[in-house]
Order: C-alpha cells, then structure tokens, then sequence
C-alpha cells in the first residue's frame, strides 16, 4: 500500500511541475495589455529625416520596439539580422519597427553597422543618451524592456520576443499584424 501512495504522490508532484509557469513567462502574461511609454521621445529617425513620433501610430497599427546598445558588436548584428528577416516576413501594411538605441550618436551606430554590412536603413531610429526609455518605464520588468516589444497603435504591449526566433512566435506575430 505504501508503494502505491508513493507512487501517487510522485505522480503528483510530476503534474504540478508540468503546469507551474516559469517567472519568466509568468513576468511576460504580466505585462501583456501594459502601455509602453514612448512619449519622453517627440521626433525619431527615417532615413535621414527627422519626423514625429505621433507618425508611426497614426500610420500604423503595430510597431515593434527593439532596445540596442550602442558601442555593442552584438547589437550591430541584432540590427542588421532585423532589416534582413523582417523583408523576408514581408509584412510592412500596418507594421513598422522603431529601434531605440542608448547612445549620442546615430551617425556612429550607423557606421559601425554599415562596416560590417551595408544596410537599407528603412526603419524607425531614435536615440536615448540619457536611457528616458527604461527610466520612463519602470512599471515594465529591465528584462522585458531590452527583448523586443510588439505594441499596438495606443502603445499597448502584444506580444515579448522576436517574431523570429521560433515558428510559434512567428505565427503569433503574424496573427496579431493581420488582423
């Protein structure tokens, strides 16, 4: 009798294990709905002009905020990888990408892009020295703020991660930006 008690009891156990959230995913469920604050920001970067950040809401309906560092080899990479796989997503109706980098200079972070590869530049840039984006959204764990955030037009947080790193977030991103 006791083997069989044991062996429900170990039986319990491995259930409860397999339904318990990670912090991690429990910490992104939280902040699912949350407003992205982007207003410390009133101009951004297209292609060499200076525009209002009220643009990209207005004209599209999702925009995906990726965090980069500047004076970062990675982070060059991770820029250049963004413009390559999202043209192959070919999603670009209602959606748009604005890159926030935590540096002075965007003409630098541009130059040390374009060394290791030329780069259409076809996105949305502003640049933070004074890191108004984490400070300005405290309410959104450090960690979530430097993956990249998808956000409706109203700033609503939608969706945590690349689009690209599996096929499940891919059909997910694709899912929310054609509605």
């Amino acid at each position: 009798m006791s083997y069989f008690r044991l062996l429900l009891f170990l039986l319990f156990i491995y259930l409860l294990a397999c339904t318990t959230e990670s912090p991690e995913s429990k910490s992104i469920k939280e902040t699912l709905g949350k407003e992205l604050k982007l207003d410390m920001f009133k101009t951004v970067l297209y292609k060499n002009d200076s525009v209002s950040l009220n643009t990209i809401a207005k004209k599209y309906n999702y925009c995906y905020v990726v965090y980069l560092l500047d004076d970062c080899s990675t982070c060059y990479e991770k820029y250049i990888q963004w413009h390559k796989k999202m043209n192959k997503i070919g999603i670009s109706e209602n959606f748009t990408i604005l890159f926030i980098i935590s540096g002075k200079y965007v003409d630098d972070f541009l130059s040390e892009v374009n060394d290791i590869e030329p780069i259409d530049n076809s996105y949305f840039i502003v640049m933070d020295p004074n890191y108004y984006y984490t400070d300005g959204n405290s309410h959104v764990p450090q960690w979530i703020l430097e993956q990249s955030i998808l956000i409706d037009n109203n700033n609503k947080i939608r969706m945590v991660g690349s689009p690209f790193k599996n096929s499940e977030s891919l059909k997910l991103f694709r899912d929310l930006v054609q509605k």
